[in-house]
């Protein structure tokens, strides 16, 4: 790590050259004695990221990113705000990267945070950063598991964020596609906290989590701006709990939607389009729990596979996609192309037999934020709803 890359001079430079590949800046000769055209390009690629990933990190020229890979695989500034609203402190976080989970516990949960982490050279960059923000978190280079069977200890809430063994699976879909393997330590981070917070990719199935983990008390499915960043799963030591789902969707208005696991059921009212149409987000897509979000907000499903929703009125903030319904008419491939082809419309399928891009290329439709098709299953047959989202 070279913290000549926060001079002034350095950072007026890549503050000019924000909008540039650093591919290009790593090939040309660096205009500073002090610091390398590497290390320009790597500080620029952080910056990039941090612009849309952590905005307040971004305004903060005093910060020195690691490689880009570390700051892929770090929760968002909006997730880890989240995850700091429900993990009570004091907290340990065992893989703790680059950081940016441990300052948002360290702002909004608790001023007892412990950083473990592996990588001397990336918790290099993380203590310069808890330093830079005036950060009193306790950090350690260590596994994060001998660190903690070391420890005399105990903590309120144990997170960790397992990485993926890309190498033998590519999608972990299951707690032993991870490393380390929570079910082979289980007993350990029961034992030293109160609370344990696991985070994983949303590949991973819920049914099979719970049926493994046991002591699952919460699963908390994130997204943000609709697109699923990641699924916590908070374990106690009890294991009588049918878990609480709780489905959010970051940075916009809709509700959080909760309910528990064993509720789920196939069972749903089945009514032809009425109003207005209703997409849930991607979190409840996720979660499955279809019949309780109809329940809840009072709609019909359209067809059993489909998962649309129908109503004649709708609750502010339903946690999904609204949109008025103009036309409905059977999927007829000339009828479509004669009232639709050559126009601009967003383009859903759902439950249907052709993906978005082969409708887009078929009836050569172009884009609209607006104006939408739905390609579905309504009660058994194909049918195109046109629709305007609210």
């Amino acid at each position: 790590m070279n913290e000549h890359l926060t001079d002034k001079e350095v950072v007026a430079y890549l503050k000019k050259i924000i909008h540039s590949n650093p591919l290009d800046i790593a090939l040309k000769k660096s205009p500073f004695s002090n610091v390398s055209s590497n290390q320009l390009a790597q500080q620029l690629a952080g910056m990039q990221i941090a612009r849309k990933k952590f905005p307040d990190l971004y305004e903060n020229r005093e910060i020195i990113y690691p490689p880009k890979v570390n700051l892929e695989q770090t929760s968002s500034q909006t997730a880890a705000s989240y995850k700091a609203s429900r993990i009570k402190g004091p907290i340990i976080d065992l893989t703790g990267g680059f950081g940016i989970d441990c300052c948002a516990f360290y702002q909004h949960s608790s001023k007892d945070v412990t950083h473990v982490e592996l990588n001397r050279d990336l918790q290099t960059y993380s203590e310069h950063l808890f330093k830079t923000l005036d950060y009193s978190i306790h950090s350690v280079n260590a596994n994060g598991l001998t660190y903690l069977k070391e420890t005399d200890r105990h903590f309120e809430s144990i997170y960790l964020d397992p990485s993926r063994k890309t190498s033998s699976k590519s999608k972990a879909l299951f707690i032993e596609d991870y490393e380390p393997n929570v079910l082979e330590f289980k007993e350990l981070l029961l034992a030293k906290a109160n609370q344990v917070w696991i985070k994983t990719s949303p590949m991973l199935d819920l049914s099979q989590g719970i049926q493994q983990l046991q002591n699952v008390q919460e699963i908390h499915i994130v997204a943000v701006k609709n697109e699923v960043k990641e699924v916590l799963w908070k374990l106690d030591k009890s294991t009588n709990y049918s878990p609480v789902i709780h489905c959010v969707n970051l940075e916009t208005n809709q509700n959080v939607f909760q309910f528990p696991w064993d509720s789920i059921s196939t069972t749903s009212n089945y009514e032809s389009p009425q109003t207005y149409l209703i997409e849930p987000n991607a979190a409840i897509m996720k979660s499955q729990g279809f019949s309780e979000f109809s329940k809840k907000y009072g709609l019909d499903k359209i067809d059993a596979n489909s998962h649309l929703f129908t109503a004649t009125t709708i609750e502010p903030g339903i946690p999904g996609r609204v949109f008025k319904i103009k036309e409905i008419a059977p999927y007829q491939p000339k009828s479509v192309k004669k009232k639709y082809g050559n126009q601009r419309f967003g383009v859903v399928t759902r439950n249907f037999k052709l993906s978005v891009q082969q409708l887009r290329q078929k009836f050569k439709l172009g884009e609209h934020e607006t104006d939408y098709l739905f390609f579905t299953t309504v009660k058994g047959n194909l049918s195109v709803i046109r629709a305007q989202k609210i």
